[in-house]
């Protein structure tokens, strides 16, 4: 983990890997399908993201990340907001609605 993201993990209930549970769903089952965001550590499943499996390169989630068109930054509460997208499961960038719509 980077000094950023440990920095980060001191602001909610940080879980070790071996306790880490989905940001969605609760479940700490399925790692093998779990995604950790590079910048807070939080995991999520990428069925409960809807992805269709781990990106590769960074991957920030709904509660870290920024509009890569507006500069938009996420804030607690509104993960709906947020659209990820990806070329041939590479992560690319992330866009606010708003963005995603242009």
């Amino acid at each position: 983990m980077s000094s950023e993201a440990a920095e980060v993990a001191l602001t909610y209930p940080w879980q070790c890997l071996e306790c880490k549970t989905c940001s969605v769903c609760g479940d700490p089952g399925g790692e093998e399908e779990m995604v950790f965001c590079d910048h807070c550590d939080r995991g999520y499943h990428t069925f409960c993201l809807d992805m269709k499996g781990i990106p590769e390169g960074q991957w920030l989630c709904m509660e870290c990340c920024e509009c890569a068109i507006c500069g938009t930054e996420s804030g607690r509460g509104d993960r709906n907001q947020w659209r990820h997208e990806f070329i041939n499961n590479k992560f690319l960038h992330t866009l606010c609605l708003d963005c995603a719509k242009i």
